[in-house]
């Protein structure tokens, strides 16, 4: 399935620029994007079933006015086997520039979002996690995760401006990791990356990465043995920019040292 060279302005309905659901071997590429209620780019898989090869490469998106510039996400059971999030340009988000998320027992495994360029969001350039929040239909619904997967790379984009919202319940900054479930699993190489995002308005804690790992609404968490980072405690040298602080934040938004026990330091991810 390929969608290339489209110009959408103005998203009726589903406030959705390109729109894409349980579908394998996705090419959305080549397509100028703007004026949206709530995504630019959105890929979902809720079916339960096994999905392959979503790329979503080479794209314009401009002025979002809800949610996310990109996002990619797989509930219900359902398994993502290579998604590629590369080479596009979004500006202006009130969310996430990219989101990527797995919810409800699923698995999105060798996610890449890579050679990106992000400018003013709200929250966080891009963003990665089990157990998001909850967002309104017709959307796919993230909040019980349940025991998910998620493996992710994000290198060499460039970040700026992020984290403009400052009244955003939570931190933000340039890229966001969050799991709230200690029996889900994520891991993540960030490499390569340049930032020049300022501190966030209003916000107590901001760094160009925020690692959340918030037990909430009853979950257990986190398991240190199921959060993994690779290049754990060379992170700051593996970026570029304002990439000179790290925070980890563990509820109720504390900060503590990223190479603490609530994580785990690996040579890469699966």
């Amino acid at each position: 399935t390929r969608l290339s060279g489209f110009a959408i302005t103005a998203a009726p309905t589903s406030g959705i620029g390109v729109d894409a659901r349980n579908a394998n071997d996705v090419a959305i590429q080549n397509n100028q994007i703007t004026n949206v209620q709530n995504f630019g780019i959105f890929y979902g898989a809720d079916s339960g079933g096994t999905f392959n090869n979503v790329t979503i490469e080479n794209n314009s998106i401009s002025n979002v006015a809800t949610y996310d510039g990109i996002f990619a996400g797989v509930s219900g059971g359902s398994t993502l086997n290579n998604l590629v999030i590369r080479n596009n340009q979004i500006n202006t988000a009130t969310r996430d520039g990219i989101g990527v998320g797995a919810g409800n027992n699923s698995q999105l495994n060798q996610a890449t979002i890579t050679k990106n360029q992000v400018t003013n969001t709200g929250r966080f350039g891009i963003g990665a996690g089990i157990d998001t929040p909850n967002i309104s239909p017709p959307v796919i619904t993230l909040l019980n995760s349940d025991g998910s997967t998620l493996s992710v790379a994000i290198t060499n984009n460039t970040i700026t401006n992020s984290g403009t919202n400052g009244s955003s319940p939570f931190p933000s900054g340039s890229v966001g990791i969050a799991t709230q479930d200690a029996n889900s699993r994520v891991c993540f190489e960030l490499s390569g990356n340049t930032s020049t995002s300022p501190a966030s308005p209003g916000l107590p804690y901001s760094a160009s990465l925020d690692l959340f790992l918030i037990n909430q609404a009853g979950l257990p968490g986190p398991n240190a043995a199921n959060f993994q980072i690779a290049g754990r405690d060379s992170l700051n040298a593996l970026n570029n920019g304002t990439f000179d602080v790290v925070n980890m934040f563990i509820n109720p938004v504390t900060p503590a040292a990223l190479n603490d026990t609530n994580s785990t330091a690996v040579a890469s991810c699966p």
